[in-house]
């Protein structure tokens, strides 16, 4: 709390830099691939890794910094306002919406089963998904 006036200015500083590193992967991704569906796929890798775990590791330190929040809602402000800006790259993105929502929902879904510890798909159907997801995202 050195840095910070109070717990809730802490949790928000880490909420920020956590939503920061997100995007920052997202656009990396996104311009290094540059083609139609660059956003969805960016997402995808974004949010989850290959073994379908939260991809930059942090689905552990999210989850902690959510349920500090509470009913602090400035911190969850932010997040939804950066969902918003996410949802709206991957509409016009070249794709269906519905498709780039789709691969966008089932994302989410694989990161939040890892990070509650939810029954886990077997590897094979995991890479099945995984790859299916992928094929969603192509044009």
């Amino acid at each position: 709390l050195y840095h910070f006036p109070c717990k809730a200015a802490l949790v928000e500083g880490l909420v920020e830099r956590m939503r920061e590193g997100l995007e920052h992967a997202q656009d990396d991704l996104a311009h290094a691939d540059g083609e139609d569906g660059c956003w969805t796929r960016a997402y995808l890798g974004s949010t989850v890794d290959r073994a379908g775990v939260p991809a930059d590791a942090s689905g552990r330190l999210l989850a902690s910094i959510l349920a500090c929040l509470g009913d602090e809602q400035r911190g969850l402000q932010d997040l939804r306002a950066a969902f918003s800006r996410w949802q709206e790259r991957l509409e016009n993105d070249g794709l269906d919406p519905a498709t780039a929502t789709v691969v966008r929902l089932a994302a989410d879904g694989l990161w939040l089963s890892q990070l509650l510890g939810l029954p886990t798909l077997d590897a094979p159907l995991l890479r099945n998904v995984l790859t299916r997801l992928e094929e969603l995202t192509r044009p």
